[in-house]
């Protein structure tokens, strides 16, 4: 459909001097994480300035892809309790027909080594590696039909959120001991702890050394 590809402003179209510390906020390509949008830029527009620049306006469900990046195209649904707000121009924005494509579902499989391959065969690289939105336009996938994708991104939802889970509570865990090592070697070293006990004596080494 129309404006379903999009990207952001470019030049004079959006001036620095025209961003604004509140209003509707501008996503930036650091805001696009793999593991989902994070919101860190700061910048917003007036809502004057939105309307102008409404072409590339972004809403929640809609799929953000970083053009820029090692590697670039990673992808991110914009989430459900963000305000409408506006992408810069090294982010795409793409509008889904939601009773054909999953949002969750399309994030997964551009983020996937299958998608990567894809959108590595567009890539250019200069400074930084890059992807085109024309060339992007012309990425092709074979899709399931939507109630598989939704089950499909539901899954792996799921799964992948399990592993996070553990793999941060493996990380704390792991900080904790380190810590615990630290004081005990320090309790050790500066005689809080009687460790003479601990250490059997080598009465044949002791021999041989006097000798």
């Amino acid at each position: 459909t129309q404006h379903s590809f999009v990207n952001g402003p470019f030049g004079s179209d959006l001036l620095t001097s025209e961003l604004t510390a509140e209003g509707v906020p501008v996503v930036y390509i650091r805001d696009v994480k793999e593991h989902g949008y994070e919101r860190i830029s700061e910048w917003c527009v007036t809502k004057e300035k939105a309307a102008q620049l409404k072409f590339c306006n972004v809403m929640p469900g809609d799929v953000l892809v970083a053009k820029v990046g090692d590697p670039p195209g990673v992808a991110a649904v914009y989430p459900s309790d963000e305000p409408s707000g506006v992408v810069t121009q090294d982010v795409i924005r793409l509008r889904l027909e939601r009773s054909k494509a999953d949002p969750g579902y399309l994030c997964w499989l551009l983020n996937s080594f299958y998608g990567r391959i894809a959108i590595d065969q567009i890539s250019v690289e200069s400074t930084r590696t890059r992807v085109g939105l024309g060339e992007y336009k012309q990425v092709r996938f074979s899709i399931p039909p939507l109630s598989e994708q939704e089950a499909i991104s539901a899954n792996l939802t799921e799964g992948i959120g399990r592993i996070r889970a553990l793999s941060t509570d493996a990380e704390l865990v792991i900080k904790l001991l380190q810590e615990r090592r630290s004081a005990l070697i320090t309790a050790a070293v500066t005689g809080q702890i009687d460790v003479r006990g601990a250490v059997q004596p080598d009465h044949a080494t002791h021999e041989s050394i006097a000798a």
